[in-house]
């Protein structure tokens, strides 16, 4: 799985799999509410959009880890303000 971080947070399959499915998941990044790592399989990372939990699996525990952080980078270079709520876990 790759990011490419612009505007918009594009999240890009693997290409290892026998049926891989190669469609790309868009999400503005004013829209992300949090992103952190899954406490059960550290190799996976969950993504909040509005009121929706996203879940996606990276390769390792260390791609995790730097996804997380490059998703939570761009969200403060784009908007600073929202830097603090990353951190923050909502609880409805």
């Amino acid at each position: 799985m790759s990011c490419l971080l612009t505007s918009t947070l594009e999240i890009m399959p693997s290409t290892k799999g026998y049926m891989d499915n190669n469609k790309t998941t868009s999400y503005h990044i004013n829209a992300i509410q949090n992103v952190r790592q899954s406490k059960k399989s550290r190799a996976n990372f969950k993504l909040d959009v509005g009121n929706k939990t996203y879940d996606f699996e990276a390769e390792n525990v260390e791609a995790a880890n730097s996804i997380v952080a490059r998703i939570r980078d761009v969200v403060k270079a784009i908007n600073p303000s929202r830097a603090s709520t990353l951190r923050r876990v909502r609880r409805f």
